[in-house]
């Protein structure tokens, strides 16, 4: 085994290491983001037009489910929705966030008394 053969095995672990590394900090990073919320719930409101027969079905399409009205009186467009167990709530609240109905949707931050 030559001087060069030798490196060649060694860059190829190196970047063998170095991907492992990188993988394995970005799925840290996203476990640690969706650890900041109440898991599998997500808060969206909806905009003043769109129909509550409309939020059931674009929330169903995705294959949530409205789990509640928080506000029923004071803020009628705001709902509590579970999201599917494969999905995390950075990923859910990005996706109702493009839709055109929805005024705005995050999360529920984990020992926040947040009021909306």
């Amino acid at each position: 085994m030559n001087l060069k053969n030798v490196r060649k095995e060694y860059l190829a672990a190196f970047v063998v290491v170095v991907v492992f590394v990188v993988i394995s900090a970005a799925l840290l990073n996203a476990y640690i983001e969706d650890s900041k919320y109440i898991k599998g719930m997500i808060r969206v409101e909806f905009k003043n037009d769109v129909s509550e027969i409309i939020i059931y079905e674009i929330v169903e399409s995705q294959g949530c489910e409205v789990i509640g009205k928080p506000f029923p009186t004071s803020l009628p467009n705001f709902y509590d929705i579970s999201i599917p167990e494969n999905m995390t709530v950075p990923e859910m609240v990005e996706l109702f966030q493009k839709m055109p109905e929805v005024e705005s949707a995050r999360g529920r931050k984990i020992g926040n008394s947040e009021v909306l």
